[in-house]
């Protein structure tokens, strides 16, 4: 005979273990500044906020709004990537500074 408490309790210890290890690790991502962008990875330019994609909203949802991704696109060279910001070192949303 299966004992179902015992099952469902292993899957919620199995589930709660995983979900805290993912949130370390996003936690670990935000916190060491590994993907803050303040010039163009490429030639070093200024970069400008660009608007989000389906995918980096897909991203956020399921960061569970621990990481805040935003979009961001290089003039010069035509750069266009993701990545997180903690300071508005000068970045620009359509012309306008957010400084």
């Amino acid at each position: 005979m299966v004992d179902y408490t015992a099952l469902a309790f292993a899957a919620f210890k199995w589930l709660f273990a995983i979900l805290g290890f993912f949130i370390l690790i996003v936690i670990i991502i935000r916190l060491s500044g590994v993907l803050n962008l303040t010039v163009c990875p490429d030639c070093g330019g200024k970069l400008k906020r660009s608007k989000r994609t389906s995918q980096d909203k897909k991203v956020m949802f399921l960061g569970l709004g621990l990481l805040p991704i935003k979009r961001y696109r290089c003039y010069v060279c035509h750069w266009d990537g993701v990545g997180l910001r903690t300071a508005n070192d000068g970045i620009t949303i359509d012309g306008q500074n957010l400084d």
